[in-house]
């Protein structure tokens, strides 16, 4: 019988656990203290709100997520006695056998009451405005929530994407795009997931043509009771093969353009030296007929001597890019050939 109650009991805390979910922690008890009044609230408002934040945990309570102690008749007595004492509120939780205990205050603000209220003894503190409004409930439903139950805030997220891509989230993977039970056939709705960020992962296998897929990556945020939809596309990787074959032809195409331009520079030095020639026999045609007159045909010999130096420049370059071209492609052909 006790083997038998053992692996009952193992059953029913496996199909408690929500696969890529964080485990239910056990039930906490917790004792709710009434709200003081702040400001110009008066001590019957306070009580309402005591009242309303009251429901709201024991809403939780009815979710198995927490048993929370009735109130006492040594509750007014504690809140004049601990006032701001958290070490005090430790001994009147520990006195009640409560794991957590709650209390604040009400005040009028931001065009409402606010209330603010702190758990012990981690001593955190949240805020929830109330406007006399239908979301209300909600403020107050999101406030007893974060003080006592901060796991049972849950949303949801919907991935949409191409049939067959698999979903992975916080590292599990979670299922794929369109298989059974998805509202349609390219998504895949997740629920009931922690409120706050969480890593997604799509992935899509290599197709039959042996195309492969870049990963899409993206830390999403859930809220409660929200959904959250995301539209994923997967871009095909690019080929290992194809960038080789580009590398090669953009290295092989250099050398040509080095000597290519190296060239140009050798016919701007003929250019210029054809046209340098062409004054020097103007003047020595003109020198012959005793017609050369400086300093008018000055600038024509000047000219011609710019130009001749201006030639032998563009030769110059012209040599010496040709040759770091051709070396250019040498290399670049036995480095090819050499590689496996």
């Amino acid at each position: 019988m006790t083997a038998l109650w053992l692996l009952l009991l193992a059953l029913d805390a496996g199909a408690a656990l929500d696969a890529g979910e964080v485990s239910a922690a056990p039930r906490r008890v917790v004792t709710l203290m009434p709200l003081v009044a702040g400001g110009t609230v008066t001590t019957k408002q306070a009580k309402g709100v005591s009242a309303q934040l009251r429901s709201a945990v024991d809403v939780l309570a009815h979710e198995s997520a927490l048993r929370l102690l009735a109130p006492t008749k040594d509750d007014d007595s504690a809140l004049r006695k601990c006032g701001d004492d958290a070490a005090c509120w430790g001994d009147v939780a520990q006195g009640r056998g409560a794991d957590l205990l709650v209390t604040g205050t009400v005040s009028v603000a931001d065009g409402g009451l606010v209330i603010r209220a702190q758990v012990l003894p981690a001593g955190q503190g949240y805020t929830a405005v109330l406007r006399g409004t239908d979301d209300d409930s909600d403020a107050l439903d999101r406030l007893a929530r974060e003080l006592v139950a901060p796991d049972t805030l849950r949303g949801d997220l919907l991935v949409e994407g191409q049939p067959g891509d698999e979903v992975t989230l916080d590292g599990r993977r979670r299922g794929t795009l369109g298989q059974a039970g998805s509202i349609d056939d390219h998504s895949l709705a997740l629920g009931k997931l922690l409120e706050g960020e969480h890593a997604l992962l799509v992935t899509r296998p290599t197709s039959k043509n042996g195309v492969a897929y870049e990963p899409f990556t993206r830390t999403v945020t859930v809220r409660h009771r929200q959904q959250t939809a995301l539209k994923v596309t997967l871009l095909p990787k690019e080929s290992t093969e194809q960038l080789g074959t580009d590398a090669s032809s953009s290295s092989s195409l250099a050398p040509v353009l080095t000597v290519g331009a190296g060239v140009v520079m050798v016919g701007g030095g003929v250019a210029c030296g054809v046209l340098s020639l062409l004054d020097s026999l103007a003047v020595e045609e003109r020198a012959e007929r005793q017609q050369l007159v400086f300093p008018r045909d000055q600038e024509l010999v000047a000219r011609g001597g710019t130009l001749a130096l201006v030639a032998n420049v563009f030769y110059g370059a012209g040599a010496l890019t040709v040759g770091a071209g051709a070396a250019w492609w040498v290399l670049g052909a036995s480095t090819s050939t050499e590689a496996p």
